[in-house]
């Protein structure tokens, strides 16, 4: 871990505090982009915005306890084809950049010119939730500040995949990070890599030491490491064997929402959009004669467990899957708990190193050997 620093602000809105740092990143380290969370224009939610006009900052958002869709997948639009010619500085949550990082692995990130900036996330609302009170006048980013950031604790509204998540701060990939549990009441920001150092190196920070954070972090994981392993016990009853995936799938309308917003699942040509299930009316009256009845539409479980194949090692436990599915099938859980079981299989944690190749695009001769 690099020095650390104090982070001051001059008045108790967090967000304006942080965007003032942001600006003031962007002015001493000469960088003219900025991706970060903005109001939309009508002012009722809050989107990843790609920010060339700094006046437009001023309905930033940095810590907007919202995830509508992943930062990951957005900078892979941008930069897979090639890298940019400019410095992007990018303001994402700690789900986010595992996301960046296991689909740099994939190649579809450029890294060049980038640089990131996480923070402690306590976890975001529903998109509809937000957008509610935002739309009724509440401000709910202030409370979440007060009651969530900051004695880092999560209310009851805040997402199941978020109330599970043990790794909701700013990791080594991170060029830059901000803490505010256990930071003694103030916000430590810190440099994780030699690019953090170069850019924090130009701003004037008071340096500080934050000797609880380590502890306090640490507690909250176990606390929700423990949890998540009462509830894998709870999935696993419910959705062990074919009968059982049957019935957790039971409502599944096989509308691919969970694969379109999962930022692992990137593939162009993708098996499940494919000609393979274009079929005939020769095809179900087939099928119909043999078994007396189809249900429609077919091959839900298949596309399950074909992503689940595809995927899980990679799994970043974002949430986003549960968050599309218009059933509110508990598509994250699932996928969760076998994700927990292949990427101990392969030693693996997503987002833990760039230099650490997936299991996906890696072969070994000696591995997998009580499989015969």
């Amino acid at each position: 871990m690099g020095e650390k620093f104090q982070l001051k602000i001059k008045d108790e809105d967090l967000n304006k505090g942080l965007k003032d740092f942001l600006l003031q990143i962007m002015e001493k380290n000469e960088i003219s982009n900025l991706i970060v969370p903005l109001l939309i224009p009508s002012k009722n939610n809050v989107f990843p915005t790609f920010v060339k006009n700094r006046e437009l900052l001023e309905d930033a958002k940095p810590i907007a306890p919202v995830l509508p869709v992943s930062t990951a997948t957005m900078i892979s639009k941008i930069t897979r084809l090639s890298p940019s010619p400019e410095k992007i500085l990018v303001f994402l949550k700690p789900c986010e950049l595992r996301g960046i990082l296991e689909l740099t692995k994939f190649k579809q990130i450029t890294l060049d010119n980038l640089i990131f900036v996480s923070y402690d996330c306590m976890g975001a609302y529903k998109t509809d939730f937000y957008e509610e009170a935002l739309s009724g006048g509440k401000d709910i980013d202030s409370e979440y500040v007060s009651k969530n950031l900051m004695k880092g604790e999560q209310d009851d509204n805040i997402r199941d995949a978020c109330k599970l998540c043990e790794n909701f701060f700013s990791t080594a990939f991170a060029d830059i990070g901000i803490g505010f549990i256990g930071a003694d009441g103030g916000i430590l920001i810190e440099a994780h890599t030699e690019k953090g150092k170069e850019v924090l190196s130009k701003l004037s920070l008071e340096k500080t030491e934050a000797k609880e954070r380590d502890e306090r972090l640490e507690k909250i994981s176990k606390n929700r490491k423990e949890k998540w392993e009462k509830e894998k016990k709870e999935i696993k009853k419910e959705a062990t064997g074919i009968d059982g995936l049957v019935r957790y799938f039971s409502k599944c309308i096989d509308c691919h929402n969970c694969m379109g917003q999962c930022p692992i699942c990137f593939c162009k040509e993708c098996f499940w959009e494919s000609p393979t299930f274009e079929f005939t009316p020769l095809n179900f009256l087939g099928w119909a004669e043999k078994k007396g009845a189809v249900k429609l539409p077919t091959d839900t479980i298949f596309f399950h467990l074909g992503r689940l194949s595809h995927m899980s090692t990679s799994c970043i436990a974002c949430g986003l899957c549960s968050d599309a599915c218009p059933m509110d099938i508990k598509v994250y859980e699932l996928f969760h708990l076998v994700a927990d079981d292949t990427q101990a299989a392969f030693d693996y944690k997503p987002g833990r190193d760039l230099e650490e190749e997936a299991p996906l695009v890696t072969f070994k001769e000696d591995e997998l050997k009580e499989l015969g």
